[in-house]
């Protein structure tokens, strides 16, 4: 069974015009060939699972906002903001 290759859309033109540019930090990055534009698509689904499973570290787990901090890479600051 072949795999469907799914088509990212451009953000600044909205063309289906994308070719893929190398990776970065472990993410696919593109190139859109009509506006030249690079960049890297956004998952945030992933994200705000992310958040709920610190959050839910935070109260049932117990950890302090430092431990967090340093195991998401954000800082305490914006753990605070996320979780109020």
């Amino acid at each position: 069974m072949q795999k469907l290759r799914r088509h990212q859309r451009c953000p600044k033109c909205s063309t289906l015009n994308v070719i893929r540019w190398g990776v970065q930090n472990g993410h696919q990055r593109f190139r859109c060939k009509e506006c030249g534009v690079m960049f890297t698509p956004r998952r945030p689904d992933i994200s705000t699972a992310n958040r709920f499973i610190w959050f839910r570290k935070w109260v049932l787990g117990k950890q302090s906002l430092a431990s967090l901090s340093e195991e998401s890479g954000y800082s305490e600051r914006q753990l605070r903001r996320w979780f109020s």
